[in-house]
């Protein structure tokens, strides 16, 4: 799930910045953990800012099947051909960008 070759890769970027950082204010104890730390923390974050979309649109789905399932209990006066055909035309749209 995770690309650890990547996340070595980011550690040692910040690791770098990091002792660059610390060289010149005059702090030069930092240590590679810390910095494998924040690169982890920041492939976490960067990974459900990614998902979060899909829950949401996973949950727009099963909204729009809910609504479809409940158009038949709807009464006379409501145009439910049309409603259908827009809700399964958005539910179409979500189901292609998955």
């Amino acid at each position: 799930m995770f690309n650890r070759q990547e996340i070595m890769k980011c550690a040692w970027r910040i690791f770098r910045n990091w002792y660059r950082y610390g060289v010149e204010r005059g702090r030069f104890p930092i240590c590679f953990g810390a910095a494998l730390k924040a690169a982890w923390a920041e492939t976490k974050r960067s990974l459900t800012l990614k998902l979060k979309p899909t829950v949401q649109k996973l949950a727009r789905i099963e909204a729009i099947k809910d609504q479809i399932e409940n158009l038949k209990w709807k009464s006379f006066r409501y145009d439910i051909v049309t409603m259908e055909r827009n809700l399964r035309a958005e539910l179409s749209e979500l189901e292609a960008a998955l």
